[in-house]
């Protein structure tokens, strides 16, 4: 959207810019990663897949967005497992 405001070279100079000004830390050791969140972020997910499964086996309507999120999760994990 910006590069149709500004133009296509204003906004190519803008990304030059902001690419000489920003500086990129190396990790060490003791920075954190973001596998952790990852861990937790898949395990809260499971845990909602959990959930809705009940609730569909006890003859709850599953929503169209946890329809979704089904399918999501799934595409998710099969991209990153296998």
């Amino acid at each position: 959207m910006r590069s149709e405001i500004f133009g296509l070279q204003r906004f190519a100079q803008q990304g030059r810019n902001l690419g000489e000004t920003h500086r990129i830390a190396r990790a060490t050791s003791h920075t954190a990663t973001s596998f952790p969140r990852q861990r937790s972020n898949s395990h809260t997910l499971r845990e909602l897949l959990r959930y809705i499964g009940v609730q569909s086996s006890n003859g709850y309507d599953i929503s169209p967005a946890a329809e979704l999120l089904l399918d999501s999760f799934i595409c998710f994990v099969s991209r990153t497992c296998g």
